[in-house]
């Protein structure tokens, strides 16, 4: 297993536990302890910094993007596991970088529309991020957003000039 933060293999029981190095843990440790008892949405926005998740005080998880398509989750966002508040956590963050244009196709969820990119992307999308995610939080950097969705766009391309 890797590192979700760094994709440094994992070694250690713990680590391997956690999805998370020493050197990872102790910075992202750092990270969030800049965003504990503020309000995660004053983090900055999700487009400069990336995405914020942490966990409160009273266990109540909050990130700096709101929830604004509900699929899997009316229950609202989570991470550190493979389940429907991580999905719809992956859906919103995949809305945001690719939104709606007059060249998008669309997919209609129960509570919106999203472009058929990100409804096609945000399960990997899931895996690849936010199961791993210490359940205390974690932040994912807007350029590792960009390049992942760049890399799996290029797939996606690639598997529609095979298949015409």
């Amino acid at each position: 297993m890797n590192c979700h933060n760094c994709h440094r293999p994992l070694s250690d029981p713990e680590s391997v536990r956690q999805g998370i190095g020493p050197i990872c843990r102790e910075k992202l440790s750092f990270q969030l302890s800049l965003f504990k008892g503020a309000a995660v949405n004053d983090a900055g926005p999700i487009e400069v910094i990336g995405l914020v998740c942490v966990r409160m005080p009273d266990g109540t998880p909050s990130t700096n993007i709101p929830q604004r398509y509900s699929y899997h989750s009316p229950g609202g966002f989570e991470w550190g596991y493979s389940g429907s508040g991580p999905a719809d956590l992956a859906l919103n963050v995949l809305a945001h970088f690719l939104p709606i244009d007059e060249t998008t196709q669309i997919h209609r969820i129960a509570l919106g529309i999203v472009t058929d990119t990100a409804w096609t992307l945000h399960q990997a999308f899931k895996r690849d991020f936010l199961e791993g995610m210490p359940e205390e939080g974690g932040h994912l950097p807007a350029e590792e957003i960009k390049a992942w969705i760049e890399e799996h766009l290029s797939k996606l391309k690639q598997i529609d000039e095979t298949t015409g």
